[in-house]
C-alpha cells in the first residue's frame, strides 16, 4: 500500500477549503430590481352585419409574475369609423365589470354593420391607459346554405348529416355551428356539438366556450382546398343530446349556422385551439403567440356574415 496516497487527500482537501473560505469572503450580494410593465389595455370586440349592437370586453394587461390585481375600467369610452368616415356611437354603457376579469360595455352604432366595409375601433380611458385602435375587414356576402340532409344512421348511434355550401370565393374563414329548437317555444335552444367527418376535406379545428370568442361551439374551417363552387361537409351528430321524451313530440328541430368570418377572427381562434391542443402545430412550427391585431394594446377586432338554415323534418330518435 502507498502511505502517501491518505496524505495527498488531507493535502487536497486542506487547499480545497481555503480557496472556498477565500472566494467566500469576496462575494458582493448582488439586488435585481424588476420593474412592472406599463399596463396596455386589451379589448376584444366583434361586429355582425345587420346588427347595431356591439359587446367589448375591456381589461388591461399584469406584469408576469406579479400579483397585480385587476382594476374594472369602468370610463372607457369609444368612436367607430366605417370606410374612413365617422359612424356615430348612439351609446355605450357598461354591462357589469366582471371581477378578477374584464369589464364588459355595449356599444350601439347609429347604423347598420356594412357587409365589405372596413371598421375601426377607438378605446380611449380618459389618460388612465394609452388609446388603443384595431381595424377588421367585414366579409363582403354571407355564404348560402343549399342543403343539409340526413342520409346515414351508424350502428353506434351517429347521425351523419351533407351540407352543400354555394360560395363563389376561395379564401374565405367560416365557423359552422348547429343548434336544436323546440317550434313550439317550451324549451330552450340546445347548443347540439357534432364533429366534422375526415371526406369533407377541409382544414377545420372545434372551438368550445372558452376558446371562441365570441361564439361558443361548432367549428372554424377555411375553403382554401376547394376549388369548385359547390362545396360539401359532413358532419356526424352523437344521439342522446336532446332528452327522448322531448323528441318523441315530434317539434324538434335543427338549426345550422354558418358564418363567414374576418381573418382576425379566424386567426385568433386558430391559435387558441393550437395552444389548447385541438390543432395541430406544424412538426417544424414553434408554438404560436396570441394573435393581436390592437394598435398600442392587445386584443382582437373582428366580424362575421351569418346565414341559418333548417331543414323540414324535425329530429328523430
Amino acid at each position: 500500500m502507498n502511505p502517501s496516497i491518505p496524505t495527498n487527500y488531507f493535502l487536497l482537501s486542506v487547499t480545497t477549503a481555503f480557496l472556498l473560505f477565500m472566494l467566500s469572503g469576496c462575494e458582493t450580494p448582488i439586488e435585481l430590481e424588476v420593474s412592472h410593465l406599463d399596463r396596455e389595455l386589451v379589448v376584444y370586440a366583434h361586429i355582425e352585419v345587420d346588427s347595431r349592437n356591439l359587446y367589448v370586453y375591456v381589461s388591461h394587461t399584469r406584469s408576469p409574475g406579479s400579483n397585480e390585481v385587476f382594476i374594472p375600467i369602468e370610463n372607457a369610452s369609444f368612436r367607430l369609423s366605417r370606410d374612413g368616415m365617422p359612424s356615430e356611437v348612439a351609446f355605450a354603457s357598461i354591462v357589469y365589470p366582471q371581477p378578477g376579469n374584464y369589464s364588459l360595455y355595449q356599444v350601439k352604432s347609429s347604423e347598420l354593420i356594412q357587409a365589405g366595409s372596413t371598421y375601426k375601433i377607438e378605446v380611449s380611458t380618459d389618460g388612465d391607459y394609452p388609446d388603443i385602435t384595431a381595424e377588421t375587414v367585414v366579409p363582403d356576402a354571407s355564404p348560402s346554405i343549399l342543403n343539409f340532409e340526413h342520409f346515414n344512421t351508424s350502428p353506434n348511434g351517429l347521425d351523419f348529416y351533407r351540407i352543400l355550401l354555394d360560395d363563389e370565393s376561395s379564401a374565405d374563414y367560416y365557423q359552422i355551428s348547429l343548434e336544436a329548437y323546440d317550434t313550439t317555444g317550451t324549451s330552450d335552444m340546445q347548443v347540439i356539438q357534432f364533429s366534422i367527418d375526415s371526406q369533407s376535406e377541409i382544414n377545420h379545428f372545434p372551438v368550445n366556450d372558452a376558446a371562441s370568442y365570441p361564439l361558443g361551439g361548432g367549428h372554424l374551417f377555411d375553403d382554401k382546398g376547394y376549388n369548385a363552387q359547390e362545396k360539401e361537409i359532413f358532419i356526424s351528430i352523437p344521439k342522446g343530446q336532446i332528452g327522448a321524451n322531448d323528441i318523441s313530440r315530434g317539434s324538434w328541430k335543427y338549426r345550422l349556422s354558418l358564418s363567414k368570418v374576418s381573418e382576425p377572427f379566424y386567426q385568433f381562434n386558430k391559435r387558441v385551439a393550437q395552444q389548447n391542443g385541438t390543432f395541430p402545430i406544424p412538426i417544424f412550427g414553434t408554438p404560436p403567440n396570441p394573435y393581436n391585431n390592437v394598435q398600442n394594446g392587445y386584443g382582437c377586432f373582428s366580424a362575421q356574415y351569418t346565414s341559418t338554415h333548417s331543414p323540414e323534418k324535425t329530429i328523430s330518435e
